[in-house]
């Protein structure tokens, strides 16, 4: 699916979806549903996060506050790699797009517990990012710096990856 539709900065919509259906099920409790994003995911959850009142906890690992701000400075494949998932025809259109996946003036509508999660030594989001989430969220929050971290903290999952579903379930309750 992620092939055949152009990426949205709106997450909010296939996230009520999502939640729409969780409610529908009779085996699921879809008053505990948490989320998490990594990578781009780790922009989504908070933007959903922020307009969806059905998610109760948030974990975003290495996402970054504003797509355009650093899109210079990606290595070309990833470059390539947005304007294509974009639906764009060119970096120029890309750009045009991306514009609109910005977490200013979002931020401060999260106010479910959050934990952002970051590695100093990540080559594509800035750490900076992290910080600015963290220091706008309108509710509890945690963040989880990672001196010796790289993008997503892949090289010290054993730092995290557990952890943060202690972390999730805890604040999901049971």
């Amino acid at each position: 699916m992620e092939f055949d539709h152009p990426m949205r900065y709106d997450y909010e919509v296939p996230t009520k979806y999502a939640i729409d259906y969780l409610e529908s099920r009779s085996d699921v409790d879809a008053t505990r549903v948490g989320m998490m994003g990594v990578s781009l995911g780790g922009y989504y959850a908070p933007r959903a996060a922020a307009f969806e009142p059905r998610l109760k906890a948030l974990i975003a690992n290495a996402g970054g506050y504003n797509l355009l701000d650093h899109f210079e400075q990606l290595p070309q494949l990833t470059r390539a790699a947005l304007i294509s998932r974009s639906g764009s025809a060119s970096e120029s259109e890309a750009r045009a797009k991306l514009e609109a996946f910005n977490l200013q003036g979002v931020m401060g509508k999260v106010t479910i517990p959050l934990l952002v999660i970051m590695g100093r030594r990540d080559r594509l989001i800035p750490p900076a990012d992290a910080e600015k989430m963290t220091a706008e969220a309108g509710g509890e929050v945690e963040l989880w710096m990672f001196e010796d971290g790289n993008h997503v903290n892949n090289n010290i999952i054993y730092k995290h990856r557990p952890q943060q579903a202690d972390w999730m379930r805890k604040k999901l309750g049971r």
